[in-house]
């Protein structure tokens, strides 16, 4: 079982996460997972690096965005192992992101685009047979989806969305 130990969002346009590395650092946290996009992963990583209080022994793990050149670089040397998740992703749906953003979509992005894409697909099955709220969503969590991030269906028992993902080292 993995514990949350604590949960930071940030606004995209800092560059300094003092704040967070000070979290960080009085967290004991077995992993941490940068859920970040563009250049803020690579320059969070090289602060915690910099942080004396911050094992250096402790894995990274991040989406595929941690994995661009510019990333790569702000990091420079890698200090502890780092691995990427990747949940499939399409190549189509990166190539078209990229073009438009210039940069690597996150996981957020990839799920962002996905799901009103799901709630299309479960809205036009249902038709006109929707009389209650609830009906949306019991059909929604019976569903299964094939997105940009690959298929995802629903667990029976805890109707949380189940995904295949694969993790690599950087």
């Amino acid at each position: 079982n993995i514990e949350l130990v604590f949960y930071e969002g940030y606004d995209p346009s800092i560059i300094d996460f003092k704040h967070i590395i000070n979290k960080l650092s009085n967290s004991n946290a077995d992993c941490i997972y940068l859920a970040s996009t563009g250049s803020s992963t690579g320059i969070i990583i090289k602060q915690i690096y910099q942080n004396p209080n911050i094992s250096k022994n402790v894995p990274i793990i991040g989406d595929i965005s941690l994995a661009n050149s510019e990333n790569i670089k702000l990091i420079g040397e890698l200090k502890s192992p780092v691995y990427i998740v990747n949940s499939q992703i399409s190549h189509d749906f990166i190539d078209l992101y990229y073009k438009h953003y210039d940069e690597t979509p996150n996981a957020f992005a990839a799920y962002s685009y996905s799901i009103p894409f799901m709630i299309h697909d479960v809205l036009c099955s249902m038709k006109d047979t929707i009389s209650d709220i609830s009906d949306i969503y019991n059909q929604f969590i019976q569903s299964s989806f094939e997105t940009v991030v690959g298929p995802i269906t629903f667990d029976k028992n805890t109707h949380e969305p189940k995904l295949e993902l694969s993790v690599y080292p950087l």
